[in-house]
């Protein structure tokens, strides 16, 4: 029913927690596929230690790091499920969140995505830096949505399909995020819990991820005519009648 997608690159001091918390969330039927995307450090020794008593983990291990985007469609390809969850693997984003977004998701068939939003004031701007709090405020004042940006997020695995990703790196969120709207698909959100950290204690996204963002913004909204959802819809028909 769930394929939880954690992409990971050197996170060896979170990623155990991180799957622990995974391997209890509340939700049967799920599957946990975590992506190492070239990690330099423990992570990877420490992902085929725990595969080896979870019957629920399963790792795709890439030998060159990536970027987020490119390792969350390889563990989309790998994973089974009805439903696609994002999970970064740095305990930002507590795994408790999931169960708040996939009830939604659940409770409401109309729904194809569900998107965690977290509660962002100028407080947090040290945390997160100035250029990810002004640039997600910018981008979500302009699409009317609340969050942008949020790693935390549920979607319906035939639309992730339908919508054929090409982000290789933190501007994936964003990508997926503007291309349903744009496109007319439902789209709901739930407030999550967040805890930030500083790029001393590891947060790896930079100002050259922030103009990518930019520019995926400026594709997406301005020069990109192909999606739409009249197309999926079509799609969809003549697949169940095949």
């Amino acid at each position: 029913m769930l394929s939880i997608i954690v992409p990971v690159y050197n996170e060896e001091d979170t990623i155990s927690e991180v799957v622990s918390r995974l391997c209890n969330v509340p939700i049967e039927g799920k599957e946990i596929i975590v992506v190492n995307d070239g990690s330099t450090d423990k992570t990877l020794n420490r992902l085929e230690r725990i595969a080896r008593i979870s019957e629920d983990l399963k790792v795709v291990n890439l030998p060159k790091n990536k970027g987020k985007g490119f390792a969350v469609r390889k563990g989309v390809e790998a994973a089974s499920k009805e439903y696609i969850v994002f999970q970064d693997a740095d305990m930002e984003y507590p795994p408790s969140n999931i169960v708040k977004m996939f009830q939604l998701i659940e409770r409401d068939s109309s729904l194809d995505m569900v998107v965690g939003v977290r509660s962002l004031s100028w407080d947090l701007v040290t945390s997160i830096s100035f250029g990810s709090f002004f640039a997600n405020k910018v981008i979500s004042k302009l699409v009317d949505c609340p969050d942008t940006f949020s790693g935390h997020r549920i979607v319906k695995r035939d639309v992730y399909n339908w919508l054929n990703l090409k982000s290789d790196g933190f501007e994936v969120e964003t990508e997926l995020t503007l291309k349903l709207i744009k496109n007319g698909f439902n789209v709901g959100f739930v407030p999550i819990k967040y805890i930030p950290r500083s790029r001393k204690e590891g947060k790896k996204i930079g100002f050259i991820d922030f103009v990518k963002i930019m520019n995926m913004y400026f594709y997406v909204s301005v020069l990109d005519k192909k999606y739409r959802k009249e197309k999926f819809v079509a799609l969809s028909l003549s697949e169940e009648s095949s």
